[in-house]
């Protein structure tokens, strides 16, 4: 094992400790949190492709965004 898999090993958070903190309601905002980013990470995809893009297409992405963006801001009362 290398050093930097070492400080890993050594650094990484186990499961049963973010389990043991995990609320319904945290559960909640790590989905939207990660459906977010997916979807920022899909109109990123659609930039950085040698692809034609389409206004549809990007489209559909921010409407998808933005449902996680809402779940996140009716979590936290924004």
């Amino acid at each position: 094992m290398n050093n930097y898999q070492r400080m890993v090993k050594d650094l990484v958070k186990p499961g049963e400790d973010i389990l043991a903190t995990l609320t319904s309601e945290r559960a909640h905002l790590l989905h939207m949190a990660i459906g977010l980013a997916g979807e920022a990470g899909e109109l990123l995809e659609h930039y950085c492709s040698d692809e034609p893009t389409s206004d549809s297409s990007v489209i559909e992405e921010l409407g998808d965004g933005e449902f996680y963006l809402e779940g996140i801001c009716q979590a936290m009362h924004v």
